[in-house]
């Protein structure tokens, strides 16, 4: 109860605190490609729920091709603000494992029953360990640290992976644009 009390109140604030930015968001990804600014990727969350997973729109074409302004964003991780969307409405939480692609998922390995039980989160232990190889590690690696994030979270954990991933972003230049 207060971990999803902390995720509505971190996700309400990082909205209105990137509020200002929206427009631009919006209005760069509209200047180089047709197609929606925010756009719905399925992933499996909590028990095994698919649910709507969204990004502002990076790409163009077929097949998809991120545009300028898309690895602008991506290198920013600013592609994930539309994400606070699905904190808000319980299908994420800031802190816990990575949502998967539902054709990545077995739902009936232990593993995955374990990694499931709790919400997936917009940052996670995985995402800490494996950086920025963290999509081209395999599945096996990564499912082994989410199953190590559920069976020791607590909020004080979520609290040190959060920092932490604020630090990496950070250290990886987000703010200042490096990447």
């Amino acid at each position: 109860m207060i971990k999803r009390a902390l995720d509505i109140l971190a996700a309400s604030m990082g909205l209105l605190i990137t509020l200002p930015l929206l427009p631009f968001i919006a209005f760069g990804i509209k200047l180089e490609s047709p197609g929606p600014v925010i756009i719905s990727v399925p992933r499996v969350g909590k028990d095994g729920k698919v649910f709507p997973h969204y990004r502002f729109r990076t790409a163009s074409g077929n097949p998809p091709k991120k545009t300028r302004f898309g690895r602008f964003l991506g290198n920013r991780s600013m592609d994930d603000i539309a994400a606070l969307l699905n904190v808000l409405s319980g299908d994420l939480s800031l802190v816990g494992p990575r949502p998967e692609w539902p054709e990545r998922v077995d739902l009936n390995h232990p593993d995955w029953q374990k990694v499931l039980s709790v919400k997936p989160g917009l940052t996670g232990l995985g995402l800490i360990a494996f950086n920025k190889n963290y999509n081209q590690t395999p599945i096996e690696r990564r499912l082994k640290v989410e199953r190590y994030y559920v069976d020791n979270h607590s909020l004080l954990y979520d609290l040190k992976i959060f920092l932490k991933t604020l630090n990496l972003w950070l250290k990886m230049g987000h703010i200042k644009g490096k990447i």
